[in-house]
This record gives structure tokens, C-alpha cells and sequence, in this order.
């Protein structure tokens, strides 16, 4: 499995070069033939650039060769220039960007300016509170103004047009970020946003039978609540499980701060290893398609490792051993296709999300972002 995973992360090194690309889901696992969605970092919405940078981190943190991080030195610029004179052109997925990025950085080779950058990308997570119910705001840039590069389609797409007043669960995968910056810092007012959303999470987004909503809508300016909602899941009311995986991940990083999460986490994990049913997760639980989903198995089980830092029972080991088992068969051996994991997201394609957390869960041992 290490081998695969470090020539693959070669291969997307080599063919990025000089560049930090977002590249979208393909359904051949080749990347950099996509077409429409491929962007520069400087649009810094997506994720999907912090998973690259991640899984190279990852690859450095295992073998200890400095091309891995001569490789992630070239962005630098780029990255501090985003949070320092472009800020509002950032999104909730700051928290992950940066935390697969300088917080990694730092970590390992100590050099302050990526300390000092990664708590000025804090600073951009923490902006988006909204003291009203006490989460933070999801999706859309910082100051929640169109771009002036977005297109007819944009000003369309949700991501734009329908941010206000709504919080998601993917984000608890963006509080690490706060969490870290309270550490280094030792001020509180990173910790104490953290410690807010994570409380509305759990008032809102947590339902009474320990399935997790998608988002959940307010009035922003009055704090009135509206009702839950959702892009990403089957529908409203359904239980999608890569936000579930995501919540139980965030719950469980939480618990290095905050004892009282890892209950939360293990109870959130209890009620996804019922609904696999001693399978592979599919992609929404609730979903009259039961297509299998790679990536919430990825996420999944980087959680599963964080839980059992704590507590562990017949029940969580065996649900590890079957994701385990699972993931091997959906892994892509060709060294022809940049993609890792097959059949993610619901969709049968190849996505970088969970590239990157089957990586984590093998590469760089006791090495963390988080």
C-alpha cells in the first residue's frame, strides 16, 4: 500500500510542476485531463489543493526526502499573499487548506513564517463567525461579496448565492485549524469560536438519533432559526455519510482539546458502523441507491485511529478491519492513472478527498496537521 501511495503522489507532483492546481473528480482517475474546473490557487475555494500539498507532506513525514518539501516550499508566496492582501477572497475551506499546508509546514521544518501565515488563515476562519446562534458561516468569500471573476453560471451556484445564514457539517474538518492557532497562541478567542460551533454542531446539525444533517439555515443579521438543508446528501432529513465521517473526524481531533467531544465522536461513530451494517459505507445511508463510497470509508477510518487513541471495543476494531479490507479492493494499482481511490463520493469517480485520507491513514505514522 506505502508504494502505491508514494509513486502516486510522484506522479501528480511531477505533472503539477510549478503549479498548485485544483483538480476535480474525474471518472478515469486522470486528473489533469479535466477540462472545466481546473483553476490556480488563487481562487483558493476548494480543498483540493490542501489534499495535494497534504499527501506530500505525508510522504515527506514517512521517507524524510527533502523533495517532498522543496516541492511545497514553491507556494509559499502564494498561500501568505491569499491571507494577507487578497483575505476576503477566502471560504470556510480556509481551515483545511492551510492546515494541510503551513500548519504542516511548520511542524516540520519550524520555520515561523508559516506559523505567523497559518494564524493569519485563522484569522480569515474565525471572521466568518456569526455571534447571532454562534457557528460559522459556510461557503462564499469572507466579506460574502460576488467576485468580480464569477460568471453567469456562479452567480447561480449555491456556493455564492445561498451562503448566508447557513452552516454545513464539513466544516468541523476547518476548526483544527482554530484549535492550533489557540495552541500556538495561547489566545483564547480561537479556541472560544471552535468551542461555539462546535456546540451549534451539536444543536443542530446532530439529530436526536445520532445521524447528522448536511446544513442548517438562519437569519444571519436577526438570528432566527429556520430548518435544516441540504446540497450534498439524498435530500433533507437524509443521512449522507461523508458528512458524517467528516463530523465524527472533527469530533474526534476536538477531543485533544476538549475531553467531552470524544463521547460525541464515539457516539456519532456507533450509530455510522450500525448503518454500514458490516459493509462498506454507502454514499447517503437513507439513499434508495446504495452505492458505495470511498471517500466517507477514508474519512471514516482516519477517525476510527483518532477514537481509538482514547477508548476502543470489539465493535470499533472490527468496523476497522472492514474498512481496511474495503478500501484495498477499491484501490487503483496502474501507475498510469493519478487517481487512488476508485468509486468515491457516490459517483464512480476518483476524487483527491479521499486520496488524501487514505494517505493519512498510512503514510507518516504519528505525523499530524491536526
Amino acid at each position: 500500500m506505502k508504494d502505491i501511495l508514494l509513486q502516486k503522489i510522484d506522479r501528480v507532483m511531477e505533472k503539477s510542476a510549478d503549479r498548485l492546481l485544483h483538480l476535480p473528480p474525474s471518472k478515469n482517475g486522470k486528473y489533469f485531463e479535466a477540462e472545466d474546473g481546473v483553476f490556480e490557487l488563487s481562487h483558493i475555494y476548494s480543498t483540493n489543493q490542501a489534499f495535494i500539498t497534504g499527501m506530500v507532506l505525508r510522504a515527506y513525514a514517512e521517507t524524510k526526502d527533502e523533495k517532498y518539501l522543496k516541492w511545497c516550499e514553491k507556494f509559499y508566496d502564494e498561500y501568505h499573499e491569499k491571507v494577507s492582501n487578497q483575505k476576503y477572497d477566502t471560504s470556510q475551506n480556509t481551515g483545511m487548506l492551510y492546515s494541510l499546508y503551513a500548519v504542516g509546514m511548520y511542524k516540520l521544518n519550524n520555520d515561523e513564517k508559516y506559523k505567523r501565515t497559518a494564524l493569519l488563515a485563522a484569522d480569515e476562519v474565525a471572521r466568518r463567525f456569526v455571534p447571532k446562534n454562534g457557528y460559522l458561516k459556510a461557503w462564499g468569500r469572507g466579506d460574502s461579496h460576488f467576485p468580480s471573476y464569477v460568471d453567469s453560471w456562479s452567480e447561480d451556484n449555491p456556493f455564492y448565492s445561498e451562503n448566508k445564514g447557513l452552516m454545513v457539517i464539513e466544516t468541523m474538518m476547518n476548526l483544527p485549524l482554530l484549535f492550533w492557532a489557540y495552541k500556538v497562541s495561547k489566545h483564547p478567542f480561537y479556541l472560544w469560536i471552535a468551542l461555539s460551533h462546535i456546540d451549534a454542531t451539536k444543536k443542530y446539525l446532530i439529530r436526536r438519533d445520532n445521524t447528522t444533517a448536511h446544513g442548517y439555515r438562519f437569519n444571519e443579521w436577526t438570528g432566527e432559526v429556520y430548518c435544516e438543508d441540504n446540497y450534498f446528501g439524498y435530500s433533507k432529513g437524509s443521512y449522507w455519510a461523508k458528512g458524517a465521517a467528516m463530523g465524527i473526524y472533527g469530533f474526534a481531533i476536538a477531543g485533544r482539546y476538549s475531553g467531552g467531544m470524544i463521547p460525541v465522536a464515539v457516539s456519532l461513530l456507533d450509530r455510522f458502523i450500525d448503518s454500514c451494517d458490516g459493509k462498506m459505507p454507502v454514499w447517503d445511508f437513507t439513499a434508495p441507491d446504495k452505492t458505495v463510497d470511498t471517500t466517507a470509508a477514508a474519512i471514516v477510518l482516519c477517525a476510527v485511529r483518532e477514537i481509538k487513541r482514547y477508548t476502543e471495543n470489539e465493535k470499533i476494531n472490527c468496523f476497522e478491519k472492514t474498512i481496511e479490507k474495503g478500501l484495498s479492493e477499491y484501490v487503483d494499482k496502474n501507475m498510469d492513472i493519478d487517481g487512488i481511490l476508485k468509486e468515491q463520493n457516490g459517483r464512480h469517480e476518483y476524487d483527491l478527498t479521499g486520496d488524501y485520507f487514505l494517505t493519512e491513514a498510512y503514510l507518516g505514522g504519528d505525523f499530524s496537521v491536526w
